[in-house]
């Protein structure tokens, strides 16, 4: 783990708009766990976030959740190829609150090693 980004908000909003801090890669990342945690836990279902890469979902095939009546949840996620790659812009984005509060998450990076070709 090279770089972890994190996004905080006491109370987040549903809805497809950025929230939070938006992060600009300074060179290529390749992604690794998510890692929520919620001083109140959901209570109406799960708390679900996506992570965007320049507007693109990162996820294949569900948003990073902390489910229902939790207050923890450490996931690796099953990324659709998904890059990092330097210069690019990285947002998070909350599709389902469920009354969770205190909201903290966690998205672990790895440098990708640039090879130097011989000449």
């Amino acid at each position: 783990m090279d770089r972890v980004l994190t996004w905080h908000l006491a109370s987040f909003i549903e809805g497809t708009e950025a929230q939070g801090p938006t992060y600009y890669m300074e060179k290529d990342y390749d992604p690794g766990h998510v890692r929520i945690h919620a001083r109140i836990a959901p209570d109406g279902g799960d708390f679900k976030a996506d992570i965007r890469v320049d507007g693109v979902s990162v996820f294949t095939s569900e948003y990073a959740t902390l489910y229902e009546d939790e207050t923890l949840a450490d996931e690796a996620e099953d990324y659709d190829n998904a890059a990092f790659p330097e210069g690019s812009l990285v947002t998070c984005h909350v599709m389902a609150v469920n009354g969770a509060k205190d909201v903290t998450i966690h998205l672990e990076l790895a440098a990708v090693e640039q090879t130097v070709s011989a000449e």
